[in-house]
């Protein structure tokens, strides 16, 4: 029987604090659904908004996820941001504490493309 393999190694979160830890974590989500990303600015007419808390543990892994305020009237939304965010694992693992949340505000547009507050170029 082989041994189990060595689990990957998850790269240390530069961000000494919460608010740099968002804003790493908002770019490593861009980085994986880079296909996904409104480029430019956002129109003035969007099609949901979300508000999510994301906790990540010293293992990269999502180990909690609240909404804070789902786009309850597109579904779909909801549950394309949470497949998003599992998507995204393995996070940078936070180095100021045990585990780490974040708060972000997902902009979602009509052609299903979406930008994050903390990255976001604003709207039209």
């Amino acid at each position: 029987m082989e041994p189990p393999a060595p689990e990957p190694r998850v790269p240390l979160a530069s961000a000494s604090n919460v608010q740099a830890y968002r804003v790493e974590m908002a770019k490593h989500i861009y980085q994986q659904h880079a296909h996904r990303v409104h480029a430019g600015r956002l129109p003035p007419m969007l099609k949901g908004v979300g508000v999510v808390e994301v906790t990540v543990n010293q293992k990269g892994q999502v180990i909690r996820m609240d909404w804070i305020r789902a786009p309850k009237h597109v579904p779909e939304v909801v549950k394309a941001i949470e497949d998003m965010i599992e998507a995204a694992q393995p996070y940078p693992a936070p180095r100021f504490a045990p585990q780490a949340s974040f708060m972000e505000t997902w902009l979602w547009n009509r052609n299903d493309r979406f930008q994050l507050d903390s990255l976001t170029l604003g709207q039209d």
